[in-house]
């Protein structure tokens, strides 16, 4: 009896032992994973300058809009390919055309962008562009 207890013994230790291997296994090949997917660098794409001085000097108020007063925001979407060209620029929401039009000028002037990318090669993405139309402050007070 107490040899069969003795196997007994041994034989659950050798199955818990199994199992605490394979959990070991598979936590290893869960932590390789992760730290695989970790370690993966990712860099958005970035304007070359200063995009604020870009658009300061290249953006023009449309004359329509400073005659009314009025003020926007235009969100221009457009890709970015891997040389860092800017590609087919369009507006997310079209509001006043005069804005649209000018914000689709400005961001078709651009000079080229250093691309996005992933572990150091350069990928194409979408960028979403905010481009502001403020009146001057001399107008502010007009109104």
């Amino acid at each position: 009896m107490r040899n069969l207890m003795i196997v007994a013994l041994i034989l659950f230790s050798g199955i818990a032992s199994a199992n605490n291997s394979t959990e070991i296994t598979l936590s290893n090949s869960k932590e390789a994973y992760k730290s695989t997917a970790g370690k993966q660098k990712k860099k958005p794409a970035t304007f070359r300058g200063n995009l604020k001085i870009y658009l300061k000097q290249n953006l023009q108020y449309p004359e329509e809009a400073l005659i009314k007063g009025l003020e926007d925001t235009v969100f221009v979407t457009f890709d970015i390919d891997i040389y860092g060209n800017i590609m087919d620029p369009r507006i997310a929401e079209p509001g006043q055309i005069f804005f649209d039009e000018e914000a689709l000028r400005v961001i078709k002037l651009m000079p080229a962008w250093n691309p996005a990318t992933i572990d150091g090669e350069a990928v194409s993405g979408c960028q979403i562009l905010p481009v502001i139309f403020r009146l001057p402050e001399k107008h502010h007070s007009l109104k």
